[in-house]
């Protein structure tokens, strides 16, 4: 499938992706990982962005009337140190 077809600053990725519902009714969806804090309780929370953001993702759906929704995932920070293999 396409991949990074949300062209913003803060889109890291984005992709179309399908929700099987439990009845198996398919959707399609566009799926956008940022780099945004997506908690309006976080002191990071940058509304402006997030509204730049979304918008593009809109300007997508629009033109794409086979995509239903829109997903925004908060990237997740760090990674995973390991420090011990085995016993």
């Amino acid at each position: 499938m396409e991949q990074d077809i949300v062209q913003h600053d803060n889109a890291m990725s984005s992709w179309i992706a399908v929700r099987v519902s439990r009845d198996g009714k398919l959707t399609k969806l566009l799926r956008v990982e940022t780099d945004l804090s997506l908690n309006v309780d976080d002191p990071n929370y940058r509304s402006d962005a997030l509204s730049s953001l979304v918008e593009a993702a809109i300007t997508y759906l629009r033109q794409h009337p086979d995509v239903d929704s829109i997903e925004l995932e908060q990237s997740r920070q760090g990674g995973f140190d390991v420090t011990r293999i085995g016993d």
